[in-house]
């Protein structure tokens, strides 16, 4: 019994005389006990990274991607680029989009240690134009764009988010139309043919049959964020803004629409919700909480890759046209729209030319 007691005493005597020293120390430091352990934490991390040194890059590009399944792919392409260009050796960077737009411009104000390419996404792509023309650190595209024919085989509007006082700084994806992804089993279950959905009204009709709150809905929009309201107000030829920058969201198409979008998305007739993204978005697709969402290209693979366990019970269909009270979509309209999506980026600091990259 005695033999814990004894344990104990040992860490006191231990501590008492770990306190004496502490006292004699700052006896002996002018400055007080604070500033000696800030003293002695940093006398510490030196001695570690002197015996720990960063190894040197091995890499001659950095690349930086926001998307994983981007960054899958970039690993795929990596040995045929590297092959065409001896002794290139490209390290792919997955860094979360919020901290792409922040590390990237710390990087471009006082590091010049910046990636060579990088993808911005579509939404953050204006905040790297503030300031002067001689402060934006990515490489303008326009030159080789209109050398290669490039400019005239890409749609023009795909190159607006990424234009600034008439460059290009953005070499976009795609133009990223936008389908429906559905639980194709439920709906056969439901009874919900999608072949005889011809308009919004059909599909808003089926909804308010099937919804039932807080365990199941028609289909996934927010009623807090702009993504999903977008591609309603371009399948109508609204926006945000028209083609001369000018803001257009109050024009009355856009507020016709934003008020037919309200109706799906609150009130007690609502077919709409939305709880989170990946994981949680993964579970609810998986449960039938959402039976359809908006499916623009670049969410078809993240789709494939996350939510891989409802392979053979999922299925793609055309939005259905004319969004909005009453409107009839003009001649030729096609149900199409599009949605988000991200641009390569160059970085003016590379070496690497941007034909290269």
């Amino acid at each position: 019994m005695g033999e814990p007691f004894s344990v104990w005493d040992d860490w006191r005597d231990a501590l008492r005389g770990l306190a004496r020293d502490l006292r004699a120390a700052v006896d002996w430091f002018p400055f007080g006990l604070a500033p000696l352990i800030i003293l002695a934490v940093a006398l510490a991390a030196t001695v570690w990274q002197l015996a720990n040194p960063v190894r040197a890059k091995e890499s001659t590009l950095r690349l930086w991607t926001f998307a994983d399944i981007h960054a899958t792919a970039y690993e795929k392409a990596r040995p045929a680029f590297e092959a065409k260009h001896p002794g290139a050796k490209i390290d792919v960077q997955l860094v979360h989009w919020t901290a792409v737009t922040s590390r990237l411009r710390a990087a471009f104000w006082g590091d010049p240690d910046v990636p060579d390419l990088v993808e911005v996404e579509i939404s953050a792509a204006g905040t790297f134009f503030r300031g002067r023309e001689d402060d934006i650190g990515f490489i303008d595209w326009t030159p080789w764009l209109k050398e290669t024919g490039f400019y005239d085989r890409i749609v023009k509007s795909r190159f607006a988010p990424y234009t600034h006082r008439g460059k290009i700084y953005g070499l976009p994806h795609d133009v990223h139309p936008v389908m429906l992804a559905y639980r194709r089993d439920i709906f056969e279950e439901l009874g919900i043919e999608p072949a005889k959905i011809e308009t919004w009204d059909d599909f808003i009709r089926e909804g308010r049959r099937i919804t039932i709150p807080d365990k199941r809905y028609m289909i996934q929009l927010s009623d807090s964020s702009g993504w999903s309201l977008e591609p309603f107000l371009y399948q109508r030829d609204a926006g945000l803004f028209d083609p001369d920058g000018k803001l257009v969201m109050d024009s009355e198409l856009a507020l016709d629409t934003l008020k037919w979008y309200t109706r799906l998305v609150a009130g007690p007739q609502k077919i709409a919700n939305d709880i989170g993204g990946r994981d949680v978005f993964t579970q609810a697709v998986e449960r039938g909480y959402f039976l359809s969402f908006i499916c623009p290209d670049w969410r078809s693979k993240g789709t494939e890759t996350h939510v891989g366990s409802m392979a053979g019970k999922m299925a793609l269909m055309p939005l259905p046209p004319s969004p909005g009270a009453g409107a009839a979509p003009p001649p030729g309209a096609e149900p199409c729209s599009a949605s988000r999506g991200s641009a390569a980026t160059p970085s003016s600091r590379s070496n690497w030319p941007s034909t290269s990259i």
